[in-house]
């Protein structure tokens, strides 16, 4: 499992712009670029001192797998193969109603 802690994530250190076009300035620009995509990229846990989550959704309907809404106040991620109905019908009958008169 891989561990990602962005408290403590280091911002690359970018080569300075020369007055001309240099091919290995770029590169070097290129691969500081790459590394922190891929630092911010990876899959793991996530380690902070505050988390705050703006617009999450009541409801896991037209979420895919692995996002999160909120239920009642509590963070629920949504699972492969859940289901979530856009809406609640119900129908019930008594049976047979007889009216007697006298």
């Amino acid at each position: 499992m891989t561990f990602v802690d962005l408290t403590g994530l280091i911002n690359p250190t970018l080569p300075q712009a020369t007055e001309e076009y240099d091919p290995e300035q770029m590169d070097l620009l290129i691969q500081a670029l790459e590394e922190n995509f891929r630092t911010l990229s990876q899959a793991g846990l996530l380690r902070g001192s505050t988390l705050f989550l703006q617009g999450v959704p009541d409801n896991g309907q037209g979420l895919r797998a692995g996002f999160v809404y909120q239920d009642g106040g509590f963070l629920r991620i949504v699972r492969e193969g859940d289901q979530f109905p856009s809406g609640f019908q119900a129908t019930t009958s008594v049976g047979d109603v007889a009216i007697l008169t006298p």
